[in-house]
């Protein structure tokens, strides 16, 4: 997941929707994240909506990541 994150060159920053396809969840999962703060965003107004970095997302998904224990 982090290399399709590494791998995006489009702009920054970038909507829900964007953060959903690297995600691969759905656009509502992103906005529920970013508004009980488990997901690291600006909210720039209703009607824009949140607006997030891939630096955001990595550190998002650098917190929820688990190693196995061997």
């Amino acid at each position: 997941m982090l290399g399709r994150l590494d791998a995006y060159d489009g702009p920054e920053p970038f909507g829900s929707v964007t953060a959903a396809q690297l995600l691969r969840v759905q656009p509502r999962t992103v906005t529920s994240w970013a508004t009980s703060r488990q997901l690291s965003g600006l909210l720039l107004a209703r009607s824009i909506g949140w607006q997030f970095t891939k630096a955001d997302l990595g550190k998002f998904l650098e917190r929820r990541y688990y190693t196995a224990l061997r």
